[in-house]
């Protein structure tokens, strides 16, 4: 005897509406797309590391890690981050901005 397969028909595909964008997605996709991104500040006392180890060493990471004043022990790599992201800061252009204005002045009072 022979067993006959039962064939099941494929069930039709019901169609899924896509779901209601809410306010809070809605402003969340408007924010998304017009691409600002918030700055990241930086704290004054690292302002205040990285403009001191530039100063005294330049751009020469490892004497920056070895000199006394980094009492964080950061490594050249961590210091060069840290340059890094002041040199691309708001607050950097700030601070070159106000150096010029300062030296504008002086060369005026002399």
């Amino acid at each position: 005897m022979e067993e006959e397969q039962l064939v099941e028909p494929e069930p039709e595909p019901v169609p899924v509406e896509p779901p209601q964008a809410t306010s809070t997605v809605l402003t969340l996709e408007k924010v998304a797309a017009a691409g600002s991104k918030l700055e990241r500040r930086i704290a004054p006392g690292e302002v205040e590391f990285v403009t001191a180890m530039m100063k005294a060493h330049g751009s020469d990471y490892k004497a920056m890690a070895r000199d006394k004043r980094n009492y964080y022990q950061h490594t050249p790599k961590q210091i060069k981050r840290k340059v890094e992201a002041f040199l691309r800061s708001k607050q950097c252009r700030q601070a070159v901005d106000l150096v010029r204005e300062a030296v504008a002045a002086s060369a005026m009072e002399c």
